[in-house]
């Protein structure tokens, strides 16, 4: 069965945006300085859960742009242009971004035990960071959760065809064996594991696969609500800000994470459905460009933190290792807004020079109508 044209869900690519600047301000905090008090609010500490959206919106869209192509079997030449393209849009930049660490990391004085270990290289080449392979992430750090997506990628055909098979039994299936994977990850793979931290799901190097697999088909059973149309009463605009506000809520008040898995999967429900002011507001052009370049602002601002470790001593603060650095809250603040700059705008040149050509060139041999019928979705 042919790739075939796909409605665009505009919507959900503001949020992917969104959630990559909120990444990048969680690791600014983690590496350098808190700007908010933790005691005052947990909001920018936990958005580690925003690579949780992160998947469950992956699988949703995924399964909006590829889940008809599988939909009888599991045909090796759709199988091969499906790959083909989930390897253009992911590789690219990892390898580039890789590479980058590997080689700031020789030159920088700041030391990061494991982090830099050499055995990491093959690892990260053969996205295999998400698998406890290392006792550690390794180089780009956050592209532990680019080996867990590639994993659920490589489920995706599998499951898209048992749920058009077998729907009544697969859907049961996949939910249950979701909720046994997100409560075995938070409360018995968690690294929290004293009666003073909340058992979470800010779990990466050892089993982000499970943590990028539940939330991908997570996404991919919500989807099945957008297809039919089961919870069409979530497209009002007030809907929409509510559930915001609610997982704005939950984030600053330090809810368990597991009630945030839900909670992203409506909102992105919600937004998916919505055609009123809210829609309106998300395909504005400045804010359809913070979606696309989502990809290149997650995966290069940690080389940039790298980089700018180094630089630190140049305007008289000295950086040793993660939690060295002590400023006033207001100016870490000032620092964290300058960083988002530079890295959005470093961001656009990626995606304009080596996201959008190395994705052509790789995908340049694909059959030329399934290449332009894909060209009008912006998956992600």
């Amino acid at each position: 069965m042919a790739l075939k044209e796909q409605h665009f869900l505009s919507n959900l690519t503001p949020l992917r945006g969104i959630a990559a600047l909120l990444v990048v301000t969680f690791h600014f905090v983690c590496v350098f300085e808190h700007f908010i008090d933790p005691k005052s609010s947990m909001f920018f500490a936990k958005c580690y859960l925003m690579v949780d959206l992160f998947f469950i919106m992956s699988g949703f869209i995924i399964y909006h742009v590829y889940g008809g192509i599988f939909k009888q079997s599991i045909n090796k030449s759709d199988w091969l242009k499906y790959m083909r393209a989930r390897i253009a849009r992911i590789y690219p930049l990892h390898i580039i971004t890789l590479f980058v660490c590997v080689i700031l990391f020789q030159f920088s004085p700041v030391f990061i035990p494991g982090v830099d270990d050499p055995k990491g290289i093959p690892v990260n080449i053969f996205m295999l960071q998400s698998f406890g392979v290392l006792p550690i992430f390794t180089f780009n750090v956050p592209a532990w959760s680019v080996s867990a997506e590639f994993f659920a990628y490589l489920l995706f055909p599998i499951i898209a065809l048992g749920i058009q098979k077998r729907k009544l039994l697969f859907i049961p299936m996949i939910l249950l064996l979701i909720t046994c994977t997100y409560y075995i990850l938070a409360f018995k793979l968690s690294h929290a594991h004293d009666a003073i931290v909340i058992p979470n799901l800010d779990i990466t190097y050892d089993y982000g696969y499970l943590r990028g697999a539940a939330g991908f088909f997570l996404g991919v059973l919500f989807y099945q609500f957008y297809q039919n149309k089961y919870l069409y009463f979530l497209r009002k605009d007030f809907v929409v800000i509510a559930l915001i506000l609610l997982t704005c809520w939950a984030l600053h008040a330090n809810w368990v994470d597991l009630i945030l898995i839900p909670l992203f999967a409506f909102l992105i429900l919600s937004l998916a459905y919505n055609s009123g002011k809210i829609k309106n507001q998300f395909n504005k052009k400045w804010m359809q460009w913070l979606g696309d370049v989502s990809f290149s602002v997650y995966m290069i601002h940690v080389p940039l933190m790298f980089l700018m470790t180094d630089m630190l001593p140049y305007v008289g603060i000295t950086y040793t290792r993660l939690g060295s650095v002590h400023l006033p809250r207001w100016e870490a603040g000032l620092w964290c807004a300058s960083f988002l700059g530079v890295t959005l705008f470093i961001s656009g040149y990626s995606y304009k020079f080596i996201e959008k050509p190395m994705r052509k060139l790789i995908n340049e041999k694909m059959n030329p109508v399934s290449l332009r019928n894909l060209r009008t979705v912006k998956d992600n």
